[in-house]
């Protein structure tokens, strides 16, 4: 049976997480990578991963849609 990663999951949206991962252990899936799209849901993102350290991986983003309600720090 193939090992699986899902390369795009908004985890911060599941309610019931710890079943979800459960089951998707069961159906050989080795790696989720979380993906955030604005501030909150990168710091999700970052929770979720150290909660499920070495199964969820996170991917810090910035969606263009909420990107007019951001503030960006352009000295960096």
């Amino acid at each position: 049976m193939s090992q699986l990663i899902d390369t795009h999951a908004h985890l911060e949206e599941i309610e019931n997480l710890g079943k979800v991962i459960t089951d998707a252990k069961s159906a050989n899936i080795i790696a989720i990578i979380g993906v955030g799209s604005d501030y909150q849901s990168n710091q999700k993102v970052l929770k979720l991963a150290q909660t499920y350290e070495g199964f969820v991986y996170p991917a810090l983003g910035l969606h263009p849609y909420n990107l007019k309600d951001t503030e960006i720090d352009r000295t960096l």
